[in-house]
């Protein structure tokens, strides 16, 4: 049986963009994106002259970073996942400019 896709808008940095999502992905998404925006906004914040592009990127290495860490230090989260969804919306994010 193939998976459902619904078309949903979400707000990323202040842009809305449209998605198409599965069905059982959507909360995952919708938390997705409420953590993006708020550490965002945590970075803006801390580095208020910065682009909300290069806000967006330093987000990104701090993930990598800490996925890298946690590995090394043996701990069992699946961090691939969550950057794989995370690198997911991002591209088609960028891909809707």
């Amino acid at each position: 049986m193939e998976k459902e896709k619904k078309s949903i808008k979400v707000v990323l940095l202040d842009r809305q963009y449209k998605l198409q999502v599965f069905s059982d992905e959507q909360d995952i998404v919708n938390e997705a994106i409420h953590e993006i925006n708020k550490a965002v906004l945590a970075y803006q914040e801390k580095y208020p002259a910065q682009d909300k592009q290069d806000l967006l990127t330093m987000l990104f290495l701090h993930q990598k970073v800490d996925m890298i860490s946690k590995k090394r230090a043996g701990e069992n989260v699946d961090w691939n996942e969550r950057l794989d969804a995370l690198n997911e919306l991002l591209t088609k994010s960028l891909s809707n400019q």
